[in-house]
């Protein structure tokens, strides 16, 4: 280990002696234009991209959370435990429905920054588009639970 330690080091001191530099490093002249300061276009579009991914993130939680709550309420319907598959559609209800709050308000809160952002940088048009992309993942969670709801009192019937 304490050999290829010591190559390695070589390697790299060499390689910075004859004028490479390891893979990876900047040279002293080289900036990357985008360390400094990103586009409006990029921010927008990393705002856009960040609350599309927290609304799938949302949505997979909501659907992993009906599938089961589906589950148990029919195998509950099946047993003939009809007053606990109540019970438990409507623990599942409150359940879902304050999962997909907490991701909205979340979502809602992100894009209410970077649409501010944006019109700080004079951006209206962007922050215009970030902010329907938004309401779009909104209205996509929003679907995604009353299709949940209905589910569950599918699975109750």
């Amino acid at each position: 280990m304490k050999k290829l330690t010591t190559l390695l080091g070589t390697l790299v001191v060499a390689g910075t002696v004859l004028g490479q530099v390891p893979v990876g490093l900047a040279q002293p002249g080289e900036v990357r234009p985008d360390a400094l300061v990103d586009s409006p276009g990029r921010i927008a579009q990393g705002c856009i991209d960040r609350a599309k991914k927290a609304g799938l993130e949302c949505e997979r939680g909501i659907a992993k959370t009906t599938k089961r709550c589906v589950r148990v309420i029919r195998r509950l319907v099946e047993a003939g435990r009809l007053e606990r598959a109540a019970r438990v559609a409507e623990k599942c209800e409150s359940r879902i429905t304050g999962k997909a709050r907490r991701c909205s308000e979340g979502i809602e809160k992100h894009c209410s920054r970077c649409t501010a952002h944006l019109e700080e940088f004079g951006e209206p048009d962007l922050a215009a588009r970030v902010k329907e992309a938004c309401l779009d993942v909104l209205a996509a969670v929003a679907d995604l639970v009353g299709r949940a709801l209905n589910a569950i009192a599918d699975a109750l019937s």
